[in-house]
C-alpha cells in the first residue's frame, strides 16, 4: 500500500514540470540530560540530519522530505521519516485565498519499537478570507488516515476543523483567536480471541488567544494563553508505566499553557530569541502507581495488582528557551542562503508522580543550507 501511494505522488510530481527547484539541507546536533523526559536523567547526544526537496509553479507546489534521528548512546530510539507532499494554491478573489494539499508520512523505527512504525496519509484545505487590510480569518479542515502496521487496535481516521482570525491594530498590536475541534475515530479490529473490537473514539476542544506588540523596530513580544479541554475518560490503550504509547499523545491530557516570547533583531542577519512557557496538565488516562527508586519497581498487592496512590497523574511546570540565529545569504555567489540557529533550553517538571518528576536541560545547533537551482 504505502508503495503504490508513493509511486502515485512521484508521478504527480513529474506533471507538476520544475519551474523553481529548492534543496534544503539541514542538520540539528544537539545534547541533552533528560532523553525520555522522567527521573531517570539518561544524558545522550543526537544527531539528527535532513533533506527537503521542492518545486514551486504558479499554482502547484510539492516536496520531498526525508530525515533521521541518531542517538550515540540510546541507539534503540533511532528512527527515520519520509515525507512526500503535493500543494495547491489558487487566489479565488480578491480577499480570499485557497490553500490546499495532502501527504504522506512514513515512520520507520528500530526493531524493539517497530510497533511505532506507520504510514500517515492526510487532506487538508485552507482558506484565507480578508475582511480589510487589517483583519483576516482563516479557517481550515485536516483529515487524515494513520495505519500502525503491528498494532492494528491503533488504526484510526482523526479529522481537524480549525478557524484563527487575526487583526492588527494602529498602536502597533496584533490580536489573535484560535479554536480547533479534533475527533478520533478508531477502526475494527480482531483481538486475539478472533472477536470485532474498536477502541472508543475520542474528541477534544482546544482555545488560544494571543496579544503580540511590536515595541520597536528591532523588538517585538507576545504572550498567548491557551487552554484543551478533553472528556476522555478511559485509557484507550494497555498501560505501558515508564512512557505512553503513539495513540496516547494530546488526547491523553486536557490542560492550559501560557506562552510568552520576545524578539529582538540586532542587524539584518542576527535575529535572537527568549520564550518562556509554563504549563499544567492532568492525564486523564494515567494514574499514580507506586515506585520505588531505590528498587526501580512497582509496587503490588497480595494479589498481585498494581499499587495506585492518585487517580490521575498532574503535572505543572516551565521552560525557558534562548535561541539566535544568523543569516547568510548568497554563499560563495550562489543563490543559496547559510542558517545557523544555536540554543539551550531548561525545563522544570513537577509531579505527583515520582516517577516524572524531573529536570531537562540541553543546547544544540541547527545548521540549514537552502539552495535555489
Amino acid at each position: 500500500m504505502k508503495t503504490k501511494l508513493f509511486v502515485f505522488y512521484f508521478i504527480l510530481i513529474i506533471n507538476c514540470g520544475f519551474a523553481e527547484l529548492n534543496l534544503d539541507l539541514n542538520t540539528n546536533l544537539g545534547t541533552t540530560n533528560n532523553l525520555t523526559n522522567n527521573y531517570r536523567n539518561i544524558n545522550d547526544t543526537y544527531f539528527a540530519p535532513e533533506v527537503r526537496i521542492s518545486n514551486y509553479t504558479d499554482n502547484f507546489g510539492f516536496y520531498y522530505q526525508g530525515n533521521t534521528t541518531q542517538l550515540m548512546d540510546s541507539t534503540k530510539y533511532n528512527r527515520y521519516k519520509q515525507v512526500l507532499g503535493l500543494n495547491y494554491y489558487k487566489n479565488l478573489t480578491e480577499n480570499i485565498n485557497l490553500y490546499s494539499g495532502s501527504k504522506i508520512q512514513w515512520r520507520k523505527n528500530q526493531s524493539q519499537y517497530s510497533y511505532y512504525d506507520y504510514l500517515d496519509s492526510r487532506l487538508f484545505l485552507n482558506l484565507k478570507i480578508y475582511f480589510s487590510q487589517r483583519t483576516y480569518l482563516r479557517t481550515g479542515f485536516v483529515s487524515n488516515y494513520k495505519n500502525f502496521f503491528e498494532e492494528k487496535a491503533w488504526r484510526h481516521v482523526e479529522y481537524n476543523l480549525w478557524s484563527m482570525i487575526n487583526t492588527s491594530l494602529p498602536t502597533r498590536t496584533t490580536l489573535r483567536a484560535y479554536l480547533s475541534y479534533k475527533n478520533r475515530n478508531f477502526l475494527k479490529y480482531k483481538d486475539d480471541t478472533g472477536a470485532t473490537a474498536e477502541i472508543n473514539t475520542l474528541w477534544l476542544l482546544k482555545g488560544k488567544f494571543r496579544i503580540a506588540q511590536s515595541i520597536s523596530r528591532n523588538i517585538g513580544i507576545y504572550t498567548e494563553f491557551s487552554y484543551q479541554y478533553n472528556p476522555s475518560s478511559d485509557n484507550p490503550d494497555k498501560l505501558n508505566f515508564s512512557s505512553f504509547s503513539p495513540i496516547d499523545d494530546y488526547f491523553g491530557y486536557q490542560n492550559w499553557n501560557w506562552e510568552t516570547n520576545l524578539k529582538i533583531r540586532f542587524s539584518h542577519s542576527f535575529t535572537t530569541a527568549l520564550k518562556f512557557e509554563y504549563y499544567q496538565r492532568k492525564y486523564l488516562n494515567r494514574a499514580v502507581y507506586d515506585y520505588n527508586k531505590s528498587t526501580q519497581q512497582w509496587g503490588q498487592d497480595s494479589t498481585g495488582a498494581y499499587i495506585i496512590l492518585e487517580p490521575n497523574r498532574l503535572d505543572k511546570g516551565y521552560s525557558i528557551n534562548l535561541s539566535g540565529e544568523c543569516n547568510f545569504q548568497d554563499i560563495f555567489g550562489l543563490s543559496a542562503d547559510l542558517l545557523l540557529e544555536p540554543y539551550l533550553f531548561y525545563r522544570k517538571n513537577n509531579s505527583n508522580d515520582i516517577y516524572f518528576e524531573y529536570n531537562e536541560y540541553g543546547l544544540g545547533l541547527n545548521i540549514a543550507y537552502l539552495i535555489n537551482l
